[in-house]
């Protein structure tokens, strides 16, 4: 019989992987997908008349438009800007477009032109994947949300003859439920549901009283509920996980599932 203290000792610190930290494969895709525009806007670096030249430059390749938002770390195919107390608008894709006046004028007030006209960067390329591997660098908070999902759905592709979906949405009278994982074997049904907290808060009490609710909708759809919990967090949850453990007949940790308790379950 598992112990809750054994169990609670189990729980990882981290779960993050070495691509965790920088997608560069994603930087490089999205670098890539722009970089004849970049090569054409690098020959406005340390030149002079840098507003005419980019004017032609528009005129004669109208795509380079797309690489501005990019330029200013925007993942946006429009731009607002208030201006004396009015909203002006830039877009920036085939189907709608702005005049060479006003992209000049955003390049200027927004320090791009200042930038290239200085020569302190020599290759906008270059100056891009330093963009990209800081915008990405914000995303980490969403990757680590899914990290512990994705180790999880590791765990069933190891299963024989199960099928599952992700992302399911599970029908009730009152409301619906996304669930990570709905698992059909033979006639039997199964709902994962995973959280990894590396954080401490009132949240994991939300979650808690959340997972007691879910369990008594399944239990009454005859759906097996699962939960797979990992995270420094979850040790500062105290009694109230130790009870939820104990209540609840499947919690597992991210290390039972890896040793194949999800497969002794499922079978």
């Amino acid at each position: 019989m598992r112990k809750f203290e054994e169990w609670i000792q189990q729980l990882n610190d981290t779960i993050e992987d070495y691509k965790f930290f920088v997608n560069f494969e994603k930087i490089h895709e999205n670098v890539k997908s722009i970089e004849k525009e970049l090569t054409s806007l690098n020959s406005l670096i340390g030149t002079n008349n840098i507003e005419k030249k980019f004017a032609e430059l528009i005129e004669q390749e109208p795509s380079i438009i797309k690489c501005i938002p990019k330029l200013l770390a925007l993942r946006k195919d429009r731009v607002s800007v208030l201006e004396k107390g009015e909203e002006k608008i830039f877009y920036f894709n085939e189907s709608k477009r702005n005049s060479i006046e006003e992209y000049t004028e955003l390049m200027r007030k927004t320090g791009l032109f200042d930038l290239l006209e200085s020569g302190e960067i020599s290759d906008l390329k270059q100056y891009m994947i330093g963009l990209e591997i800081g915008l990405d660098t914000n995303a980490r908070k969403n990757r680590i949300g899914y990290l512990l999902e994705n180790l999880v759905e590791e765990e069933l592709k190891k299963i024989p003859k199960i099928q599952y979906k992700k992302d399911a949405i599970i029908e009730n009278e009152k409301e619906s439920r996304r669930a990570d994982f709905l698992i059909i074997n033979d006639e039997k049904k199964y709902v994962i549901e995973t959280s990894y907290q590396s954080m401490i808060g009132s949240k994991l009490r939300e979650l808690i009283r959340r997972y007691y609710e879910e369990a008594k909708m399944y239990k009454e759809k005859g759906i097996t509920y699962i939960l797979v919990l990992d995270g420094r967090g979850w040790k500062f949850a105290g009694t109230e996980l130790k009870e939820l453990f104990e209540r609840l007949q499947y919690v597992y940790n991210l290390k039972e599932v890896q040793k194949g308790e999800l497969g002794r379950i499922l079978k």
